[in-house]
């Protein structure tokens, strides 16, 4: 795998713990749960072939299949992913942005 597909890969394992956490939390049991993430990058920025470009993912997408067990209400499951998307550290991260800082080691 590449960086990005480890990217996604962060992401969907994040949305999917978070989601199952919550239900835990609020005792909603589930019968089914995927997440799959997928990203577009234009890598002409990247290739630095057109440095207006900007050297990012320029999307990212999850898609969250999710079952409950019949006795749940609608309602709730909507709940329980809308918290989930709050909760999701890495999701928070990717959208907010988060302060980056470089070091190095020559080794000298």
């Amino acid at each position: 795998p590449n960086p990005g597909n480890l990217l996604c890969a962060a992401l969907a394992t994040c949305l999917h713990s978070t989601i199952r956490m919550i239900a835990n939390y609020m005792q909603i049991p589930l019968e089914n749960l995927e997440v799959k993430v997928s990203s577009m990058a234009d890598v002409r920025g990247t290739l630095r072939v057109d440095l207006d470009v900007p050297v990012q993912f320029q999307q990212m997408k999850a898609y969250i299949t999710i079952q409950a067990a019949d006795a749940i209400p609608h309602q709730a499951v909507k709940k329980l992913l809308k918290a989930s998307e709050y909760s999701c550290v890495n999701s928070q991260t990717l959208r907010n942005g988060v302060s980056m800082e470089m070091e190095y080691d020559f080794g000298e």
